[in-house]
């Protein structure tokens, strides 16, 4: 943005000798040549376009003037001009500010006021104005002024005045002397591969490492455990930063990626407390410490204790994540978030394990990331991109894992942002950390967003809210965001109970927590899958797919508990009495099948078939060391029961029989006399 600003104010000489075409009149002309040359004019940016010129004629030359539109908006009181003599030549093209400002009666001033009347005459809502110099190549030093600018709905960027004119000033390559210059990526390798260089605010004296006001960044020591770093990024010959990124897979000395992290850990780390006040301190430091390299596909915020600060660190694998932008300014959001509100990352219930909290954390973290950079779009390098731009609702894309969820909240988020403006959205956002209730689940989330948002339309109503600069807040707002909450299922009865639809043929995913991440012990996972007949099923089959770790690896481990007319229940046992590697619940079902079968037929053992309307639900439960595993599930509906199971058929079951009868016990349907067991099982029952 810093650039595209300053492109459009920068006066630009052009002496280039162009010939119009035979037949062109003077504007086509003037408009093919600014198009052949949109980078020298600063025009080289998506959606940029040129406005119906003026024309006027001067001692023979046509003089052509175009207004400049962006996303068909106008740039205020910008111009791109064309001088052309009569045999087509073009002399020189300007473009600046159409002059609105005359540069003869503006001198220096202090206080910076005729920098802030330029930066409010070009409609950029400039927050601050700070005198000091810039590095020109040709004159050397020159006295200039830095105009701090936070526009609506946009990332904040500055602009740079010439003190002695207040004419604009290219941002680079003249910087401010203050500040090292640094190579980064704008977003991502992906989405914006061209290297930029950049200023690098807030170092600390003598600048000659990555440690700053707001982020101290190393390498790992140890790639694998990562207990301490160093910085491997030094200065060259000009005090700057200046470095190739490394596009390949893990390498042990890679500072580019030291500095990509500094510089988008220190902006946000800045915005946070410079746009809310927000007093976040890592072991009473403002400043956070930045691990990259460590040998790991995943990047991650910690909290830290007593003994340890908190610290992001930044996995190395195949790709880089210190180099993805949305990925820091992620991670940074659980700062915010964590330095506020504490939470449980699940709560239990008779539905399983909900990891609505996990998912409140998740999609706070992706709201920040999304808001700061205006950009729906997130984790476009690492493959593992979201977008909040998306019509995901609650329950049908439940998966039961924070992150998984966490995207129908920041869809829910961006949807009220482009409604309600960024400004007004960060702040009703930030309010809300401060009294949401740690056991919160979905509904809650919305609700204290709506009443942050009315909050803060009656003390803007009151008028000293605005002192503080928060913006005007509208009555309207908070029906807005609970508007949005319902469209997003977030309210639905089904949502907060996670039982999720299966519908006939379409594929569902779910995540579940081995004991190396559970206390060791096995617990359900975190949704219900459910199925409701109709007037042709009678029956279904329910095919499964261990997904991940690789099947071929680690041994799957999951079962499946099925119900009729009612949920799966879960019941909680005190994990004190529970040892190591045995089920921390039990279940109330209607059929359990062990061993992680491939597929489940329903209903079986000569049960009666489904009823019209009738609901039959599905619970997934742990029986894995693994820290997380995913299953893919897809459900066939069958308009007649299935035939009796022969050879190869599933796994060793447990069925319940209806109406509390006798039950089939741990059939051997895997065996050569599958049928015949089962068989054995019915008859037992009608005794």
């Amino acid at each position: 943005m810093m650039r595209l600003i300053s492109a459009f104010i920068t006066a630009l000489a052009l002496l280039l000798a162009a010939t119009a075409r035979a037949g062109d009149n003077p504007e086509d002309s003037a408009r093919r040549f600014v198009r052949g040359h949109a980078s020298a004019l600063g025009m080289d940016f998506p959606q940029a376009t040129l406005g119906d010129a003026s024309h006027s004629v001067h001692l023979g030359q046509h003089i052509l003037s175009f207004p400049v539109f962006h996303r068909d908006l106008p740039v205020f009181f910008h111009s791109v001009t064309v001088q052309i003599d009569d045999e087509g030549r073009v002399l020189r093209v300007t473009a600046g500010t159409n002059g609105q400002i005359d540069g003869d009666t503006v001198h220096p001033c202090p206080d910076g006021e005729p920098a802030r009347d330029f930066a409010h005459m070009l409609d950029l809502n400039p927050s601050m104005v700070l005198s000091g110099w810039l590095r020109d190549p040709e004159e050397g030093l020159i006295p200039a002024i830095r105009v701090d600018v936070h526009p609506f709905a946009r990332e904040p960027y500055s602009i740079y005045l010439d003190a002695r004119s207040l004419n604009p000033l290219e941002t680079q390559p003249l910087m401010w002397t203050a500040d090292p210059l640094g190579s980064v990526f704008e977003e991502n390798p992906v989405t914006t591969p061209d290297v930029q260089t950049v200023s690098l605010q807030y170092l600390n004296e003598p600048k000659d490492i990555l440690e700053g006001a707001y982020a101290h960044v190393g390498r790992c020591l140890d790639a694998e455990t990562c207990p301490e770093t160093e910085p491997t990024a030094f200065p060259d010959d000009d005090g700057n930063f200046i470095f190739n990124p490394h596009l390949g897979p893990y390498t042990l000395n890679d500072p580019f990626s030291e500095v990509n992290a500094y510089h988008n850990i220190s902006r946000i780390n800045h915005w946070a407390r410079d746009t809310f006040g927000w007093e976040g301190l890592f072991q009473g430091n403002t400043w956070i410490h930045v691990k990259v390299g460590q040998a790991w596909y995943n990047a991650a915020f910690y909290g830290g204790n007593d003994e340890i600060a908190a610290y992001i660190v930044f996995g190395q694998d195949v790709i880089d994540f210190a180099y993805d932008a949305d990925v820091a300014f992620h991670e940074f959001g659980h700062a915010i978030n964590r330095s506020i509100r504490s939470h449980p990352w699940y709560l239990r219930d008779a539905y399983g394990m909900d990891v609505s909290p996990f998912g409140i954390e998740e999609g706070f973290a992706d709201i920040w990331a999304t808001t700061y950079s205006g950009d729906p779009v997130m984790n476009s390098y690492v493959l593992l991109t979201r977008t909040a731009d998306n019509d995901l609702v609650c329950p049908d894309d439940l998966m039961s894992e924070g992150h998984m969820e966490a995207r129908i909240l920041a869809g829910f988020g961006w949807d009220v942002r482009q409604r309600i403006g960024a400004h007004a959205w960060n702040h009703i956002v930030y309010r809300t950390l401060h009294f949401l209730e740690s056991n919160a689940v979905f509904d809650d989330f919305v609700e204290a967003l709506a009443k942050s948002a009315e909050d803060l339309a009656d003390e803007a109503l009151a008028g000293p809210a605005n002192s503080k600069g928060w913006p005007e807040m509208e009555a309207g707002f908070a029906d807005i965001i609970m508007e949005e909450g319902a469209t997003r299922g977030l309210f639905d009865e089904e949502c907060l109970r996670r039982l999720v639809p299966l519908p006939d043929g379409t594929p569902r995913r779910i995540y579940g927590y081995g004991r190396d991440r559970t206390n060791k012990r096995n617990r359900p996972t975190g949704l219900q899958w459910k199925i409701t007949g109709d007037d042709d099923t009678k029956a279904f089959r329910l095919y499964l797919a261990w997904r991940y770790p690789d099947p071929d690896e680690v041994e799957p481990g999951y079962r499946v508990h099925i119900s009729r007319g009612h949920p799966v229940e879960v019941t909680w046992l005190n994990v004190d009495d529970v040892e190591e590697g045995e089920d921390e619940f039990t279940v109330t079902a209607d059929l359990t099948v062990e061993a992680s079968p491939e597929f489940v037929d329903f209903p079986v053992c000569g049960l009666a078939p489904l009823e019209e309307g009738e609901n039959v639900y599905i619970l997934i439960s742990a029986n894995t060391k693994e820290r997380i595993f995913v299953v893919d599930v897809e459900a066939f509906y069958l308009t007649t029961q299935p035939p009796p199971l022969t050879d190869g058929g599933l796994p060793t079951v447990s069925v319940a029989a209806a109406g509390g009868g006798p039950s089939c016990n741990h059939l051997a349907c895997g065996s050569t006399d599958g049928a015949q067991s089962l068989l054995a099982a019915i008859s037992q029952i009608l005794q």
